[in-house]
């Protein structure tokens, strides 16, 4: 009570799901508790409910939920992009075709940019999505604290979401590939996302 200023049937009733929670042993778990704690604590504010829920239910496209949403996206990505490598050294076509190696680099560097923004964005003890290697990052990834977050938010074949004895615990909750545009790469991408298809006038 002291430390929330929660009045005493809030933090009783906290206090109870705080102990709850500690017996679930569910990866990641206490980490989202925390913050579950500390929304309900900035909530019990109505000066600061009323601003902070006018965002939230403003979630419509262009509203200022999905500002703030993009804002922090790219924040984010701007803090992990200077630890890729975006060189691309190969050339773009041979023969007038897509080079495979050139597609298979692109993919590379697509996906460490998304799984450090994603690691960055959601968690990133140790800072390895800023600071560290990609096999630093990859490795914490696998912890509880890291709950596969990475790998789940891009939902890649090339790294794999490991599958507990409980696999409601660790599906993919994302489907990255799907938000980006993308001709026709079959051979290169897992799922089309959206196709865009040249408008041919008469």
């Amino acid at each position: 009570m002291n430390g929330t200023g929660l009045a005493a049937a809030a933090a009783k009733q906290r206090w109870n799901d705080i102990n709850r929670w500690k017996r679930n042993p569910t990866a990641r778990f206490n980490g989202e508790a925390r913050a579950a704690i500390a929304t309900t604590v900035l909530l019990s504010n109505p000066t600061v409910n009323t601003y902070l829920m006018g965002i939230y239910k403003d979630s419509l496209p262009g509203g200022r939920l999905s500002i703030v949403s993009m804002a922090l996206m790219r924040k984010s990505y701007n803090n992990v992009r200077g630890q890729v490598n975006v060189t691309n050294d190969y050339p773009p076509l041979v023969n007038a075709q897509p080079n495979p190696a050139w597609v298979k680099r692109q993919r590379e560097i697509e996906l460490q940019l998304a799984m450090r923004t994603a690691r960055e964005h959601n968690g990133d003890g140790g800072h390895h999505a800023k600071h560290g290697s990609f096999a630093a990052m990859l490795e914490y990834d696998r912890t509880a604290d890291g709950g596969q977050y990475a790998r789940r938010f891009v939902n890649a074949f090339e790294y794999p979401v490991a599958q507990p004895a409980d696999p409601r615990r660790h599906q993919p909750v994302a489907d990255y590939f799907a938000l980006r545009c993308t001709s026709d790469l079959p051979d290169t991408v897992p799922r089309g996302g959206l196709d865009i298809t040249p408008l041919v006038l008469p």
